[in-house]
Formats: structure tokens, C-alpha cells, sequence
């Protein structure tokens, strides 16, 4: 049996693919594994024993801080992967024909091997996210967050350049992760006291998290068309 006569056998590559399972299983199981992972690390960091030894002489609120930092940096990509996966391999219009409700798929793209690349990155995201909260001093935390950061604004790169169907979103997405790395970078130089650190990451993660929901919320501006 030849290689095309196997992937033939494997599945018939003429038919429009489904991928609605692939990305509501994944988002699922990315939802539940960052949700119990971040439950154990508010409850440990918080409220237990565990507090990691670079974070033992900090206050209570610059510990709340450090937490809702996390807690935004995570939810960018929880809600930015799940709109994204869904507005480009599941999306769906429904219209009303004879009384009948119709729904029509309207996938932007059907390529199985993006499909696989974005599981892959979100994959990536929740191992970067175990190695966020393991992180043993603010030092340390910030150099992570740094690293996770980045990796979305490489995927928001390559999606820019290889993507047009992603291109709007993309372009936004690098503007928002390349703010949140300098100001993340910038903190990790500055000889500020661990409060002021804190507080000023935990200002910036959430007004990022609030200008992603923007992005995502709505979709980008037309361009102008110039008067005749």
C-alpha cells in the first residue's frame, strides 16, 4: 500500500472536516487542568502552609497581588484561546428559512495543521503556567511571567505573518503582549520595593486582561474608505 493509498484509508480527505469536538475537548480539559491548578495555588499561596521561601516575608496584600496577577495572565489566554479556537474552526451562523431554524458552519479556516499548532500553544500555555506558580521568589516569578508572555506574542507573530484570516486579531494581540513584556521586563530591573512590584504588575496584568476582553468582545474597526 502506497502513502497515498493510506491516507486515503486513514480518512476521506474530501470531506469537509469537523473540528468542533477536537476544540470543545481541548478547551475543556485546558479549562479544569488551569482551574485546579490555580485553585491549589490560591489556597497553598494564600491561605496555607506552602508559601514558597522568597515569598514568606511578603504581606498579605502583596500576595493578593502577586494572585491576581496570575489569575489575569491566565485568563487572557484562557478566554483569547477559547475565542480564538472557536471564531476559526467551529464558528457558526444560524438563520430562520420556512420557520425552520438553519445553522450553517462558517469556519475560517480548515486546515487540520494550524488546528494541531494552536492546540500544541495552548498545551505550551498551561505548562508554562505549572512553572509560574512554582516560582520560589518574585525574581523569579516575573522572569516566567516574561517567558509565557512571550510565547504568545510569538504565536500572535506568527499569525500575523502566515495567517490573514487572523491577522486583525493578531496585530491587536501583539500591541497587548508586547506592552505586558516591556512593563513585566521593566519591573523585573527595577530596584522597586516587592509592594510597589506587585502592585504595579497586578494594575497592568488586569487592565491587559481588560483591553484582550475588548479585542475579543468585539471585532476590529474597518478600514476607512477613502472618499471618491
Amino acid at each position: 500500500m502506497g502513502i497515498r493509498e493510506m491516507a486515503n484509508w486513514l480518512c476521506d480527505w474530501n470531506v469537509k472536516p469537523d473540528f468542533k469536538q477536537i476544540v470543545e475537548k481541548s478547551l475543556a480539559l485546558f479549562g479544569v487542568f488551569t482551574g485546579v491548578t490555580l485553585s491549589f495555588y490560591i489556597k497553598d499561596f494564600l491561605f496555607g502552609n506552602n508559601i514558597p521561601v522568597g515569598f514568606t516575608d511578603f504581606s498579605v496584600w502583596s500576595r493578593i497581588l502577586v494572585s491576581a496577577s496570575v489569575i489575569a495572565l491566565l485568563l487572557r489566554y484562557i478566554v483569547g484561546s477559547a475565542v480564538h479556537l472557536n471564531a476559526t474552526y467551529v464558528k457558526v451562523t444560524t438563520r430562520i428559512e420556512n420557520n425552520i431554524l438553519v445553522e450553517q458552519k462558517q469556519p475560517k479556516s480548515e486546515l487540520l495543521g494550524w488546528l494541531f499548532f494552536d492546540i500544541i500553544m495552548l498545551v505550551a500555555f498551561g505548562i508554562l503556567a505549572v512553572y509560574i506558580i512554582y516560582s520560589i521568589d518574585l525574581k523569579e516569578f516575573l522572569a516566567r511571567s516574561i517567558e509565557f508572555v512571550l510565547v504568545g506574542l510569538v504565536w500572535s507573530v506568527i499569525a500575523l505573518a502566515w495567517r490573514p484570516g487572523d491577522r486583525a486579531v493578531a496585530e491587536r494581540w501583539c500591541v497587548i503582549d508586547g506592552i505586558q513584556l516591556i512593563i513585566t521586563a521593566a519591573l523585573y530591573l527595577m530596584p522597586w520595593s516587592d509592594f510597589w512590584k506587585t502592585l504595579v504588575l497586578a494594575v497592568i496584568y488586569i487592565f491587559c486582561l481588560f483591553l484582550d476582553f475588548c479585542v475579543v468582545s468585539r471585532p476590529p474597526p474597518k478600514p476607512a474608505v477613502p472618499a471618491p
